[in-house]
């Protein structure tokens, strides 16, 4: 498992479109977030948000387009 390899300023920007809370880089939380009951080998990734509205949504969106960071919805 290989997080994707996200630069600092990766990780400024996408932790500045959310509260302090909802933007995780910690061992379990990738962990957690790095696999789902397919058979599909984990990957874990470089970090975890949680975005609490479709504002949010749009803006981590469009960020990763542009700078080519992968994302991979999680939940329903």
């Amino acid at each position: 498992m290989h997080p994707y390899p996200m630069t600092d300023f990766h990780f400024r920007e996408l932790k500045s479109m959310v509260d302090r809370d909802r933007f995780s880089t910690g061992r379990s939380n990738l962990e957690l977030h790095s696999h789902d009951e397919s058979h599909h080998p984990p990957s874990l990734p470089g970090a975890v948000i949680w975005p609490r509205d479709r504002e949010e949504v749009s803006r981590i969106l469009r960020f990763a387009r542009r700078e080519g960071v992968p994302v991979t919805p999680w939940g329903a």
